[in-house]
């Protein structure tokens, strides 16, 4: 079954409820990770990092089976708040790991509803907006489309047809004002993104060398 059927099922299907069985069996499977991540000792600080991250997404699920057992709607508004804590992607590791979790139907429609509510006067704006939101520099700097490595420079990590790429074009198609837009045309303005970050990180890096030289 692919990612783009889910999604879409998910959306038709959902009315800004979650039944409680799902949410259970989510955080029965987020509290074996914890369990398993931190079997083996790498490191303290790693250990914390992925403890800090795996217990926001079993806090934000909490809240979810916590209004449910009231008879209450969940609230899309407090999820999505703890998904912008989870966003700008800041090591290739945690960028891996929200690759697992985006997997899911409740943070793909978290997602949506953050990317929602980013402005732009057009498309461009738009998606170079919710890049931002989602991508820290350090991490973009280190992405393409394809992945790999090209002209003997450092190798690059692939974005292009991941779950997190296909969950943000759902979520930028979801807008109304750019709903019409193609695949091509995001995929375009990703690209070139992606590409220019390097030589912004490179300038940023050498204008703070000149900075602490004075």
């Amino acid at each position: 079954m692919s990612l783009d059927w889910e999604f879409d099922s998910f959306n038709k299907e959902s009315s800004g409820q979650t039944t409680a069985s799902g949410i259970q069996k989510v955080t029965t499977v987020r509290s074996r990770t914890v369990h398993n991540n931190f079997s083996d000792d790498e490191g303290a600080n790693n250990n914390k990092q992925e403890k800090s991250e795996i217990l926001k997404i079993l806090k934000m699920q909490q809240r979810q089976i916590n209004a449910i057992a009231k008879g209450s709607v969940y609230d899309a508004a407090e999820s999505s708040a703890v998904m912008e804590e989870m966003l700008q992607l800041d090591s290739i590791k945690k960028y891996f790991d929200f690759q697992e979790n985006i997997k899911r139907k409740e943070l793909q429609l978290d997602l949506m509803n953050v990317i929602r509510r980013i402005g732009g006067a057009n498309l461009k704006g738009i998606v170079r907006g919710a890049l931002v939101m989602v991508l820290s520099d350090k991490v973009a700097r280190k992405l393409n489309w394809e992945g790999g490595i090209k002209q003997n420079r450092s190798e690059k990590y692939r974005f292009g047809d991941s779950p997190l790429q296909i969950a943000m074009f759902k979520a930028i198609k979801s807008i109304p004002a750019v709903q019409f837009s193609t695949t091509f045309e995001i995929k375009a303005i990703v690209t070139k993104w992606l590409s220019k970050v390097p030589e912004k990180v490179t300038n940023a890096e050498k204008k703070q060398e000149r900075i602490r030289q004075r």
